[in-house]
């Protein structure tokens, strides 16, 4: 974005009828950059919500990405309890994470799934000038691989990246 002025706000708008022209319900801030550096990869959790409560699975999910190489968490909170607050404070504390509250100002009928494709296009656009990598995953979703040398998971993405090689993920429900 060179001799372009960053925006200071958005907007989530719906397409509705009869609402095209409507002046915006909600302003966003957008937030500068809390990294010093770019990194590699970054996992984002779309929007937690329903007062999440297992604390320790997000720890699990966490120390587990962090050993396949994550280097980053983006966590977007619609509302969690207080020990999953109290975990994701650890990790912004130590610089891990970065929480987006995602509390969108518009009805649940006109979004869906409390604004997640918003949430991940939000983190795509929000990322892509701090992260090589950046994987959109809730927090019962795990990425790994299958292969016989032990590489973690940026390893592996530019390995296949300087041999021009195709990445595909099947998409799996449990």
């Amino acid at each position: 974005m060179e001799n372009l002025e960053q925006p200071t706000l958005v907007s989530v708008v719906p397409i509705v009828k009869n609402a095209i022209n409507e002046t915006p319900r909600n302003l966003l801030k957008v937030e500068k950059s809390s990294l010093s550096k770019r990194v590699t990869l970054t996992a984002s959790v779309p929007p937690i919500q329903s007062f999440y409560s297992d604390h320790e699975q997000v720890v699990e999910w966490v120390e587990l990405n962090k050993v396949m190489g994550v280097q980053y968490f983006n966590f977007y909170v619609n509302n969690i309890s207080k020990p999953v607050e109290q975990v994701r404070e650890h990790y912004v504390h130590e610089r891990l994470a970065r929480v987006l509250y995602w509390k969108l100002p518009i009805s649940q009928n006109e979004r869906h799934y409390f604004g997640q494709l918003a949430a991940i296009n939000d983190c795509l656009y929000r990322r892509k000038l701090e992260s090589d990598w950046t994987q959109c995953v809730d927090l019962d979703e795990f990425v790994v691989y299958q292969r016989n040398t032990p590489l973690s998971l940026p390893l592996l993405l530019y390995e296949l990246s300087i041999h021009n090689a195709s990445i595909c993920v099947p998409a799996c429900s449990f």
